[in-house]
């Protein structure tokens, strides 16, 4: 499978239908132009825009200390985990059950262990079973 640099690990087009990601979940026209740039790895990232001369520094806009990778800036930035925990916790709540935070990431800012060890998280083919999804 082929991954673009700075891609999310494990993650391939074949995971998403389009047309229902841009129907379905983003109304605003703002919001849907960020969500087919992110999609479409068309998202300038510090790090390319640093590549190509456009700017000074490839640090991440948020944090400023490490390199602004699209991985980083959506995941493992210090500054963007306070939004994913409380997105993991709201879907854990409405769920039931305890998600995996990613599958190949572990937690937002770098720890793998967020659930510990002995916690047993659903499969991929069992989250669709969940009620709403």
């Amino acid at each position: 499978m082929y991954e673009a640099p700075g891609s999310i690990p494990g993650i391939s087009k074949d995971h998403f239908s389009f047309q229902n990601v841009f129907k379905q979940h983003v109304l605003e026209v703002r919001g849907k132009f960020i969500q087919y740039k992110i999609l479409h790895r068309y998202y300038w990232t510090p790090c390319r825009l640093f590549k190509i001369g456009l700017i000074n520094s490839s640090s991440c806009w948020k944090c400023k200390k490490e390199m602004g990778t699209f991985l980083h800036l959506i995941w493992e930035c210090p500054l963007v985990e306070p939004f994913w925990h409380s997105v993991l916790k709201f879907l854990e709540t409405w769920a039931g059950v305890a998600l995996p935070v990613s599958p190949q990431t572990g937690e937002p800012g770098g720890n793998p262990h967020r659930h510990g060890e002995n916690m047993q998280t659903p499969h991929r083919e069992d989250l669709w079973s969940l009620p709403g999804v």
